[in-house]
């Protein structure tokens, strides 16, 4: 120790004597050793470059491998391959503006007011009972995310260049190797419609739910949804990654805006979109379409109205979701992200007035016959198609 602070320079701040002392502990050590490494030297004599490298390389060495991600040559669009919007990413949607925000509260109050006449209020109360259906819908979302994912971690065969696999048939025939293409890319042509639009009728969309088992993210989601997640845990998997999300806090539902789109589905030959600021679409003929009178324009809304109409509602979900990406064979995080507020787009079946939509449950309670099924996160689909509408369609003011 007293040799040790011999070396120590008397004229140096006590703040410095711990690195100084520090210092002198490994010149003495060096010291020691220096009759091994002289001895070592004598037996493989090496340049100085070599020196210089091979101990540069031991002091690297690790006793485990890195993750993909930490490679040097690894693209660093493979970080986050995925659609889930992290906190620290710029939103999708535009920052929100006084008339924008006034705007949307009174085509709320109108698009309730539309929505509760639709499903029979009071039997069906709308915002409250479509609040506890959501939550419903997001409390069994989380886990069908994670089982997905756990379906393509195994789904990945075990030998190289195998094409067994149990996914659905969309991502089932995506090898590994072509699945390293980055999500931008991919989502080209799954995002080509503005919005997803519903996959069917009333008649054909009442998914019974199996008690003993959970649903999938079929059940819950609309195809492009659940397919655009199922091939990003595809993407994940195929590099020994997976994707987990944890539900911290009770989740709370909060509507923010609505809208109705009314007229015949699937939309047929010959039949455009006429949007009505963003309240309403209606799908009319394409010779309809350019305004000539307030009553006409009222007929062709009530006839519309008679064709049927499908409902979407963008609500907030306040709560905590964590959501993290791991590598699965060293077991380490390589993206762990929290946020606080999440954004939905909930579906309904495309129905008409002369469809039963409610129906009586178990409680004597009225209940719909079909359940919200998540349409858009994070307004994904309506940012990739840029808020672009076919130019046949014409935007009336009310």
């Amino acid at each position: 120790m007293s040799s040790w602070k011999a070396l120590v320079p008397r004229c140096q701040a006590p703040a410095a004597v711990e690195p100084a002392l520090m210092t002198a502990a490994l010149l003495c050590l060096s010291l020691r050793n220096g009759g091994i490494l002289r001895t070592q030297c004598s037996r493989s004599p090496l340049s100085s470059s070599s020196q210089a490298s091979s101990s540069k390389n031991s002091m690297l060495r690790l006793n485990f491998p890195l993750p993909a991600i930490f490679r040097a040559n690894h693209p660093s669009q493979f970080v986050m391959d995925h659609p889930w919007l992290l906190s620290s990413s710029p939103a999708r949607s535009p920052r929100p503006s006084l008339w924008s925000l006034l705007r949307d509260n009174y085509f709320l109050t109108v698009g309730t007011h539309r929505i509760r006449k639709h499903l029979h209020h009071p039997s069906y109360m709308f915002p409250e009972d479509f609040v506890d259906d959501a939550e419903k819908v997001v409390m069994d979302l989380i886990p069908a995310l994670n089982h997905a994912t756990d379906d393509a971690l195994a789904s990945i065969p075990t030998r190289p260049h195998t094409e067994h696999s149990t996914l659905p048939s969309s991502v089932s025939s995506t090898s590994c190797g072509s699945s390293t293409t980055s999500a931008t890319a991919q989502l080209a042509d799954q995002l080509a419609p503005s919005v997803p639009s519903p996959i069917s009728t009333l008649n054909h969309l009442s998914i019974p739910i199996d008690m003993d088992h959970p649903p999938t993210l079929e059940e819950l989601c609309l195809a492009p949804v659940s397919r655009l997640y199922r091939e990003a845990a595809h993407r994940l998997a195929c590099r020994g990654e997976r994707a987990q999300w944890k539900l911290h806090t009770k989740p709370r539902i909060r509507p923010l805006s609505t809208h109705l789109t009314y007229g015949p589905y699937p939309i047929p030959d010959g039949y455009v979109r006429q949007h009505w600021w963003d309240l309403m679409t209606l799908v009319v003929p394409q010779e309809e379409a350019t305004f000539t009178t307030q009553q006409k324009q009222r007929e062709i809304l009530n006839r519309c109205i008679d064709q049927g109409t499908y409902i979407r509602v963008v609500a907030a979900l306040d709560s905590e979701v964590e959501f993290s990406i791991w590598d699965v064979k060293n077991n380490v995080h390589l993206v762990l992200d929290k946020r606080h507020k999440i954004l939905f787009e909930f579906s309904s079946p495309h129905f008409s007035a002369y469809d039963e939509v409610l129906e009586l449950d178990e409680h004597g309670k009225w209940r719909l016959r079909w359940q919200w099924r998540v349409s858009d996160i994070d307004y994904l689909f309506a940012s990739r198609s840029g808020g672009k509408k076919d130019h046949r369609d014409l935007k009336i003011a009310l």
